[in-house]
């Protein structure tokens, strides 16, 4: 460890637990001033613009035709995701099937091997 009694290792090791914050920068009055104006102008264009939407917009049944869309999108997805998971299904029980099958047969080979190898064994044992 250090030893920070000395005055150059003090002057390095600088604490700022105890040291107040330094203020954030103040704005200049102008600054605020143009901002407010701006916000007040942008606002006041775009509540003008709304009210020269036409009245007979039917905002309920704009939104209801939304949500049905929506809806319809997301079953569709659905629908094709649960075409593709019945797809890999057969396709995993295909490979399944086809491991069987090759299992099977390799130990019916194993099988028939071994009853050949014990047939020529007992072959020789009665031949002598």
């Amino acid at each position: 460890m250090k030893n920070f009694n000395k005055r150059k290792d003090r002057k390095l090791f600088k604490r700022d637990v105890f040291r107040r914050r330094k203020s954030s920068d103040i704005k200049p009055t102008w600054r605020i001033l143009l901002e407010a104006l701006l916000m007040l102008l942008s606002g006041s264009w775009l509540l003008l613009f709304l009210n020269t939407l036409p009245r007979n917009y039917d905002f309920a049944a704009i939104i209801s035709k939304a949500a049905v869309d929506l809806l319809n999108g997301v079953i569709q997805i659905l629908d094709a995701l649960t075409l593709f998971g019945s797809i890999a299904l057969i396709a995993g029980l295909v490979v399944l099937g086809l491991l069987l099958l090759i299992g099977s047969l390799w130990r019916l080979v194993r099988i028939i091997s071994l009853l050949i190898s014990r047939s020529k064994k007992a072959r020789k044992l009665t031949n002598r």
